[in-house]
């Protein structure tokens, strides 16, 4: 009989510890839930920090870089479709091409239907640094994901996923970059 009773004095004690360690950490959730924006912020901005330390060496940026990559998607696009595409005003875009035309990486040509307009495509030295921009994002991505496993790395991919098909949902909103349409 006795044990028995020192069992389930030991599992009592367990449980309470047990209950005291959950609540301990649902604290710890809710301020983690509380402060997620900020936390968001903070890391995406320290991420991009460090990948524009690594872009500087080829002359670049990571919205430059996007600019790219949109063009080795598809070249040949109006300022306006790489503005909307990339989530950022036609000033913004006009200041991106001015830098990337006069250091060679994209070229700008007349539209042919519509005089007002110009056509942005990409020039050889834009097309050629495709496989170093590549190799700058996988190693990039090494450094930041290096301590996740895989399955923590597809579950961030998920959820990142749904986070840019939510904004996508909002046609008239435009993301964090300039804040929200009015």
């Amino acid at each position: 009989m006795r044990s028995i009773f020192m069992h389930g004095r030991i599992f009592s004690a367990y449980f309470v510890r047990l209950l005291s360690s959950f609540a301990e950490h649902a604290a710890e959730f809710e301020r983690l839930m509380d402060n997620l924006p900020e936390l968001f912020s903070r890391k995406t901005a320290a991420f991009r920090a460090a990948a524009d330390r690594r872009f500087s060496a080829l002359e670049l940026n990571t919205a430059q870089v996007a600019l790219l990559s949109l063009l080795w998607d598809a070249n040949d696009r109006t300022p306006a479709e790489l503005a909307r595409d990339l989530g950022v005003t036609a000033p913004t875009v006009s200041k991106m091409l001015k830098s990337m035309t006069s250091r060679g990486f994209i070229g700008l040509a007349p539209c042919p239907f519509d005089s007002r307009s110009v056509r942005v495509r990409l020039t050889r030295k834009g097309s050629a640094i495709r496989a170093a921009v590549e190799e700058l994002w996988r190693a990039i991505g090494s450094s930041a994901f290096g301590g996740f496993t895989e399955t923590e790395r597809l579950m961030l991919g998920q959820l990142l996923a749904k986070m840019s098909w939510e904004r996508d949902r909002e046609p008239k909103q435009t993301w964090i970059a300039e804040g929200p349409a009015k």
